[in-house]
């Protein structure tokens, strides 16, 4: 480590960008040690000293390019998390597990078997929609046609959700309300939450 990489640390203000600097650190200063620590018991460097340190320059040159592509990668996929958030008024509690997270994605690498899950937590976590709200409309006519228009049958579903919305318009708020919709693959289901999100002026 250098004082210039340290002094960058201790400048950047904002703590997603100190993270990914302090690891790219301390993540290429370990890899150094492994490196020459694995090549201290392959080698013996009291044989042939010239040969020796000539290979030891083609891996080392090998091995930081590889990481080096790899940590860009990491970094351009992480800045198009951050800029998900721009705009939203991200909770503090939910700030800090994004922060931990990305610290946890930039700290494994690819073949891990968990870095697609802890990428696909990351983009879930960085497209909500904080501090975004839309007004609900509890126009019963409306949604009974949106339904009707959508979904063929299922009058004791849309009965259900009918009544679902005029207890809503009611208390003004649908908040806390669970619907449960069960059945196989095909019946409707997804569609007819797209249909109350649409009748509700969810966006």
């Amino acid at each position: 480590m250098n004082k210039h990489e340290l002094q960058k640390v201790y400048e950047e203000e904002n703590l997603s960008s100190r993270i990914q600097l302090a690891n790219d650190m301390f993540t290429n200063f370990t890899n150094k040690l492994e490196l020459w620590s694995n090549l201290e018991q392959q080698y013996d460097f009291k044989k042939d000293q010239a040969k020796t340190q000539k290979k030891l320059e083609e891996i080392y040159e090998s091995l930081k390019s590889h990481f080096s592509k790899d940590t860009d990668e990491k970094q351009v996929q992480v800045k198009q998390l951050l800029d998900n958030l721009k705009d939203k008024t991200v909770p503090d509690q939910v700030m800090k597990v994004i922060n931990e997270e990305i610290q946890r994605f930039m700290q494994m690498e690819k073949q891990h078997s968990e870095w697609q899950t802890t990428k696909t937590y990351l983009e879930y976590l960085t497209k909500m929609p904080y501090g975004l709200y839309s007004e609900d409309n509890f126009d019963i006519s409306m949604a009974k046609d949106i339904l009707d228009k959508g979904h063929y049958g299922m009058d004791d579903v849309k009965e259900r959700i009918l009544e679902f919305i005029a207890v809503g318009k009611l208390k003004n708020s649908v908040q806390g309300k669970i619907l449960c919709f069960v059945g196989p693959p095909g019946v409707g289901k997804t569609s007819i939450g797209a249909s109350i999100a649409e009748s509700l002026g969810r966006q």
